[in-house]
């Protein structure tokens, strides 16, 4: 049963890949609760899911370098289903930072950053990418 009171704080930045859902202080059966939990993403202009890194996302990465920017996940399937990505995450960093780095002209060090992030107690791999100031392409 559901007593007291509770009061409810939604973030959505303007700018932000990922909506913050904040319980910031409710009495339920006479205890505080402080509660965060993330919000399900969902494909869109701006955020794309890959299983893996590839040609694909590789040519993701550079469409958000050429557009507004954007936010590209792999371990995740099309549908949000998480997969993770197979073994450690910082050779794969390693060889995305790298990868895209080389194969793109100018060079886009700088404009997108590679980091690992945990789902569902699996790790997967966050890249987001700015807006490039140059309009780049693939080199060779």
């Amino acid at each position: 049963m559901l007593t007291g009171f509770f009061y409810v704080e939604i973030t959505l930045p303007i700018l932000s890949h990922l909506s913050n859902f904040s319980l910031i202080s409710g009495e339920l059966d006479d205890k505080i609760y402080h509660h965060k939990e993330l919000i399900n993403l969902i494909e869109n202009q701006t955020i794309e899911f890959k299983r893996e890194y590839n040609d694909k996302a590789r040519n993701t990465m550079l469409a958000f370098l050429n557009t507004d920017g954007g936010t590209l996940y792999l371990g995740l399937a099309d549908d949000g289903t998480v997969y993770g990505v197979a073994g450690d995450t910082e050779p794969e960093i390693r060889k995305i930072t790298t990868s895209f780095r080389d194969s793109v002209t100018p060079d886009p060090t700088g404009y997108f950053t590679v980091e690992p992030e945990k789902r569902d107690e699996k790790y997967i791999i966050r890249i987001t990418v700015e807006r490039g100031s140059a309009i780049p392409s693939i080199s060779g």
